[in-house]
């Protein structure tokens, strides 16, 4: 393959949950620009991404192809994945910025805890209601971590 074909990527190490998998140590490729957003592409894009596969490389530097649906959990460093409270919302107004912390237990019967950030008109501020967009991942926020949660494996989520 020529240079001509590469795209340049950032990579990423992650944790990557597969359904039916143990969580493995992957390493991702992200964008420089996407159409989502101003800036880099962010793992949580890759999870709502259209694409039915992504590629991703293990420890032994081989090829994996990951269904995009079969991914349950992608847990990145913080810094990868900026919330609506990182330096990006500097100036912007926070009166429609909304925080929950809570529990999401997955199909699995895996729990993860932590803090989800979200921002919604004012007629649908109910955390139910940001559960219901189309977004196929919920990013929940602990301790320097973000946890990409897929919804399709998700079971329960509770506030705490």
């Amino acid at each position: 393959m020529t240079d001509e074909y590469r795209v340049a990527k950032k990579e990423v190490v992650a944790e990557v949950t597969v359904g039916g998998e143990k969580p493995v140590t992957l390493t991702l490729f992200l964008a420089g620009r996407t159409r989502q957003h101003a800036g880099n592409e962010r793992p949580s894009d890759l999870l709502n991404g259209l694409d039915i596969f992504l590629p991703a490389i293990d420890r032994k530097k081989k090829l994996r192809l990951l269904r995009r649906d079969a991914l349950v959990v992608i847990t990145v460093p913080a810094e990868y994945e900026p919330g609506t409270v990182g330096p990006e919302a500097e100036g912007a107004p926070l009166p429609s910025h909304l925080h929950a912390e809570v529990e999401v237990i997955l199909a699995n019967g895996a729990v993860i805890r932590g803090t989800v950030e979200y921002d919604m008109p004012e007629s649908r501020r109910r955390l139910l209601d940001f559960l219901n967009c189309e977004d196929r991942c919920l990013a929940v926020r602990h301790e320097g971590q973000v946890h990409l949660v897929n919804k399709r494996h998700i079971a329960r989520v509770s506030e705490v």
